[in-house]
């Protein structure tokens, strides 16, 4: 009942105009979450299967990343919110 694995696609990112060194920046930023994801324990002191933590400081920081790499390839260019 539990995924064993983690699907990502590329499409809309490359609609946006990412590029190369984006992509390693993009993989740069799982890797990141992924070694700051910790599972949480249950009640009985195991590892949960199905919740995990992550550091907020670390959280912050990746998404902030990701808004400033997101801002300098817009969806819509031209288009101001």
């Amino acid at each position: 009942w539990y995924t064993s694995g983690v699907r990502l696609g590329t499409p809309a990112l490359t609609t946006r105009g990412l590029d190369e060194q984006d992509f390693d920046r993009v993989a740069a930023l799982v890797d990141t979450v992924l070694k700051a994801t910790k599972p949480v324990l249950t009640s009985s002191n195991a590892a949960s299967k199905a919740q995990y933590a992550i550091d907020a400081g670390v959280a912050e920081k990746v998404r902030t990343e990701c808004d400033e790499l997101l801002a300098a390839h817009p969806l819509y260019p031209g288009l101001v919110v």
